[in-house]
C-alpha cells in the first residue's frame, strides 16, 4: 500500500486535482471580492478592519497556490522522464532507489528540525524560512542553466526507433 500511495502514478493525478480545486476556488472569489469579503465576515475568525484585504489577497494566493501545485505535478513527470532517457538500465533501480532515500531522508531531518525550533519560533515564521530556503534551491537550479553549468548528458538505452511495436495497443 506504500509503494502504491508514494507511486508517481497516483502522486500526479492528485497534485493535479489538488491545484485545479485551488484555481476553480479562486476563481469566483476574485470576480467577487464583495460577496468573499462578506463570507468572511460571517465567520468572525479575523478583525474587521482587514476582512476587505483578505478578500483581495486570498483569492489570488489560492490561485497561484493551485498553480503552483499543478506546475509541480508536471515538472515530476517531466523529471522522472529525463531521468529514465539518461540513466543506463542496469544503475536505475539504485539511482531511484537513492532520490527516494534523499526524499524521504531530507524530509525527517527537516520535520525534526521544524519540531524542535517550533518550541521556541511560531509555526509561521518556520514556515516562512522554509519557503525562502526551498526558493534559493530554484534561484540556484535558474542561475546554473542561465549561466550554461547544467549540460545535458548523453541519452543511454534504446532509441525509439529500435522499438518493435506488434499489433494495435491495448488501452
Amino acid at each position: 500500500m506504500q509503494k502504491f500511495l508514494s507511486s508517481p502514478v497516483l502522486q500526479f493525478p492528485v497534485r493535479v486535482l489538488i491545484g485545479l480545486i485551488f484555481v476553480v476556488a479562486s476563481i469566483d472569489k476574485i470576480a467577487a471580492p464583495d460577496a468573499f469579503a462578506a463570507s468572511i465576515e460571517a465567520y468572525h475568525l479575523v478583525p474587521g478592519s482587514i476582512i476587505n484585504l483578505m478578500a483581495i489577497i486570498v483569492p489570488w494566493m489560492e490561485l497561484f497556490i493551485g498553480m503552483s501545485r499543478a506546475a509541480t505535478a508536471v515538472s515530476s513527470v517531466l523529471n522522472q522522464s529525463q531521468l529514465l532517457s539518461h540513466i543506463p538500465n542496469e544503475f536505475r533501480g539504485r539511482v531511484f532507489s537513492t532520490i527516494e532515500t534523499m526524499n524521504w531522508s531530507t524530509m525527517m531531518v527537516s520535520m525534526a528540525i521544524a519540531g524542535g525550533v517550533s518550541d521556541f519560533v511560531s509555526p509561521r515564521t518556520i514556515g516562512a524560512w522554509a519557503g525562502v530556503l526551498s526558493s534559493c534551491t530554484a534561484v540556484f537550479w535558474g542561475w546554473a542553466n542561465w549561466r550554461g553549468r547544467l549540460p545535458e548528458p548523453p541519452r543511454a538505452g534504446v532509441e525509439p526507433e529500435e522499438v518493435e511495436v506488434h499489433g494495435d495497443p491495448k488501452i
